[in-house]
């Protein structure tokens, strides 16, 4: 176990890890059956928080952002910017599946026996804060001027992006889908030239929803793909996506 690396599964479970940070980890995680079970102790321990912590962003902000989503323009204005680099095409229309859309949803904590109370406290404004700071990166997407939105569905399953070629990122929500079978993971991928790229691990919701995810766009992508892996993720896919879809264009 890369001891460096060791360092950061709380903070992963925490969700206060950087894009570049969470990726690494990701990656060295897939590999690393420590820390892959050290994460997966974290999050059982973290469910006997019960009550401490909310699981739902504020309604007010929901409502913001997909007020914000349903007036998203469609393609970027007029101005001087840098060459395209993504191909592909978009399925471009405006949100209209509306409520389903889910903000950044419910950020786990974790708590250790000794000294539970004092840490629990600590460990419930830590995510009140990561909870804030998400939810923040989300309406800055979604708020930017080029923000561009795509849609699909497939076997039940629907899914929108929202992309920022200025900000190099790209929201991903999902809908409709199964809860992953036991010991299993939903993982996102960058899908291009170079191959596959993870994009992250995929929390599902209890209502089905995935929670939102924002992540940094590789050069030369062109689309999304949604795979099911082993708990802790995988380095590539091990098998076919079950949606795919091309970015925002």
């Amino acid at each position: 176990m890369n001891t460096d690396m060791a360092t950061l599964t709380g903070a992963y479970v925490l969700d206060a890890l950087s894009e570049t940070e969470r990726v690494a980890f990701e990656r060295h995680m897939a590999s690393c059956s420590d820390c892959a079970e050290e994460v997966r102790q974290f999050r059982e321990t973290a469910a006997y928080l019960g009550g401490t912590t909310a699981v739902e962003p504020p309604e007010e902000f929901k409502q913001r952002v997909l007020s914000e989503v349903s007036r998203t323009r469609q393609e970027p204005p007029a101005t001087a910017e840098r060459p395209r680099r993504r191909g592909g095409r978009g399925v471009n229309r405006r949100a209209s599946w509306g409520t389903r859309l889910a903000t950044a949803a419910a950020i786990v904590g974790v708590v250790l026996a000794a000294g539970f109370g004092a840490l629990a406290w600590n460990t419930q404004q830590e995510l009140q804060q990561a909870r804030a700071d998400r939810d923040a990166a989300v309406e800055r997407l979604v708020r930017a001027p080029d923000a561009k939105v795509a849609t699909t569905s497939t076997g039940g399953m629907e899914a929108v992006t929202v992309m920022s070629e200025r900000m190099d990122k790209v929201m991903f929500l999902g809908s409709g889908m199964e809860p992953a079978p036991p010991e299993r993971v939903y993982q996102l991928w960058f899908l291009g030239d170079y191959g596959a790229e993870s994009a992250g691990l995929l929390r599902q919701e209890s209502s089905g929803n995935m929670s939102a995810m924002t992540a940094e766009i590789p050069p030369n992508t062109r689309a999304i793909g949604i795979t099911v892996e082993p708990a802790g993720g995988s380095e590539q896919p091990s098998n076919d996506p079950l949606l795919e879809m091309n970015m925002p264009t």
